[in-house]
């Protein structure tokens, strides 16, 4: 199966995007959930994350053994998801926090983290003049007819969000998955996607959380697939490819 060759822009990878603040708050319930992080990203032949912040600026003694990993891995995998398979060529600086004593935990900073990116992105798209990116349809495009369903899928997540240089295009394979009905054209799409360098972070993060009602039939479609990408030369495939095994055998 052939995929067509579909260039997708990577703003951070030419442009630095200092001071990024990604405020995570969520007050409504109990508990609520707190987390602020101020962030610099710069161009970088690798993947590359420090953290600045000093002891001081903790709540807690172990607040930083606890959240600086999640920060760490969750902008890796968000970068992951926008760049494909691949050097992730941008450098990521945690320069300050900002934890509540009771309302922070590693989902609030994992959140703020993925917003942090997003707001990153699109700071960084203003400064990149850019060709426009290709339609979904495009981006999408085999070289064989696409099931109704998927069809479908596609011409409603364009109509809802016809600006792909949004920065929602991280989770472009979610917001297309999230409008298909049947099992049968979700696992069709989503094992062309484990196949493709561009959409295999994305494919895998949506196949482990992939909400539908005929989810187990859904899991023990892409076993197979997911079982293959977890031998891949490429580590970070590899253990992400690990994890999502790990929740369609619980499927």
């Amino acid at each position: 199966m052939l995929w067509r060759s579909v260039p997708m822009p990577d703003p951070l990878a030419a442009v630095a995007v200092p001071g990024v603040v990604a405020l995570y708050s969520r007050q409504a319930g109990c508990p609520a959930s707190y987390a602020r992080l101020v962030l610099d990203f710069a161009p970088a032949e690798g993947y590359g994350f420090d953290s600045r912040v000093p002891d001081d600026g903790w709540c807690y003694d172990d607040s930083a053994e606890t959240f600086v990993p999640v920060v760490r891995e969750t902008v890796r995998e968000s970068l992951e998801d926008l760049y494909g398979v691949g050097p992730v060529g941008v450098h990521v600086m945690l320069l300050d926090v900002r934890e509540h004593p009771v309302d922070s935990s590693p989902h609030a900073f994992a959140r703020a983290a993925r917003k942090g990116v997003r707001l990153a992105v699109e700071a960084a798209r203003k400064d990149v003049p850019e060709e426009p990116p290709p339609g979904l349809h495009a981006a999408f495009e085999l070289d064989e007819p696409l099931p109704r369903g998927v069809r479908r899928a596609l011409a409603k997540a364009e109509h809802d969000d016809p600006d792909l240089s949004d920065p929602k295009l991280l989770d472009v394979v979610a917001r297309v998955c999230d409008r298909i009905d049947d099992a049968d054209d979700a696992a069709w799409l989503l094992r062309r996607l484990l196949a493709h360098p561009r959409w295999c972070f994305q494919a895998l993060s949506e196949a482990g959380s992939f909400r539908h009602d005929d989810f187990r039939r859904l899991a023990r479609e892409l076993r197979p697939d997911v079982t293959r990408l977890t031998r891949d030369p490429d580590e970070r495939v590899a253990a992400r490819a690990a994890r999502t095994l790990e929740a369609l055998r619980r499927a």
